[in-house]
C-alpha cells in the first residue's frame, strides 16, 4: 500500500469541511463582547460617583439611581457575551485543529483536543496553552511566514483580568459592589481598549486561518 506524502495535498475525501460558518459565529460573537466592554466603561464613568453615595447612604443597589443600574445590566450582559464568546470560539478552533490535523500531519499539534476548550479555564495553564493551541492550529493551516501572536495574547490576557476584577465585584443579587479604593472607570477603560485590540487581532487571525484552510481544501480537490 503507498503512502501519502505529507509534504503533498492530501485527498479530499481526508479532509473536513472548513468551518467557515464557526468563523464567522466566532467574529460575531467577539464583536458584540468588545462593543459591551466599551459600554460597560462609558456606563462606569457616571456609575462610579453614584456608587460611592450608595454606600455611603447605604441605599439598596436595587433602588439605586439609574446610572448604577445601567452599569449591573451591561456588566451582567458582558459576562453572557463572554460565555458565549468562549462556546463559539472553541467551536471554532475545534473544527479548525480537525481540519490542521487531516490537511497537515506533518504540523505536530502541541496540545490535544481537550485542551481547545480546558486550557481557556484551567488556572494557571490558560496563561499559555490558548496560545499555543492558536498557533499551532494555524501552522498547520496556513503556509509560509507568519506573524506573531504575542500581541493579540498579550491584549487579550489584560481583557480577561479586567473582566475578573470586575466579576469579582459582583454581589450575590447580580449589582456590583464599588468600593472607595476601586478605580473602575479606569480598569474598564483599560478592559475596553484591550478588549478592541484583541478583537482586531484576533479577526484577522480567524480570517487568516480561513483563508488558508480554503487553499489547503482548494490544493487538495485541484490534486485530486
Amino acid at each position: 500500500m503507498s503512502q501519502l506524502n505529507p509534504y503533498e495535498p492530501r485527498p479530499p475525501a481526508l479532509i473536513p469541511p472548513v468551518p467557515a460558518r464557526a468563523a464567522q459565529v466566532a467574529v460575531v460573537v467577539a464583536i458584540c463582547l468588545a462593543l459591551t466592554q466599551v459600554l460597560v466603561f462609558v456606563a462606569s464613568i457616571p456609575a462610579r460617583p453614584v456608587a460611592d453615595r450608595i454606600l455611603q447612604e447605604g441605599v439598596s443597589a436595587a433602588v439605586g439611581p439609574p446610572f448604577y443600574l445601567i452599569f449591573s445590566q451591561i456588566s451582567g450582559l458582558a459576562q453572557v457575551l463572554a460565555l458565549g464568546g468562549f462556546v463559539a470560539g472553541c467551536l471554532w478552533l475545534h473544527g479548525s485543529r480537525a481540519f490542521a490535523v487531516a490537511a497537515r500531519p506533518e504540523i505536530l499539534q502541541e496540545r490535544g483536543p481537550v485542551w481547545v476548550w480546558l486550557g481557556w479555564v484551567v488556572p494557571v495553564v490558560s496563561l499559555w496553552f490558548p496560545l499555543q493551541v492558536v498557533a499551532d492550529i494555524r501552522r498547520g493551516c496556513v503556509r509560509g511566514q507568519q506573524r506573531s501572536l504575542g500581541a493579540w495574547w498579550a491584549a487579550w490576557l489584560v481583557f480577561v483580568f479586567s473582566l475578573f476584577f470586575r466579576f469579582s465585584s459582583s454581589s450575590g443579587d447580580g449589582s456590583f459592589r464599588l468600593t472607595v479604593d476601586m478605580p473602575l472607570p479606569v480598569v474598564e477603560g483599560i478592559g475596553a481598549a484591550a478588549g478592541v485590540v484583541a478583537l482586531v487581532l484576533w479577526i484577522r487571525t480567524i480570517r487568516e486561518i480561513t483563508a488558508g484552510q480554503r487553499e489547503l481544501a482548494e490544493r487538495a480537490a485541484a490534486a485530486a
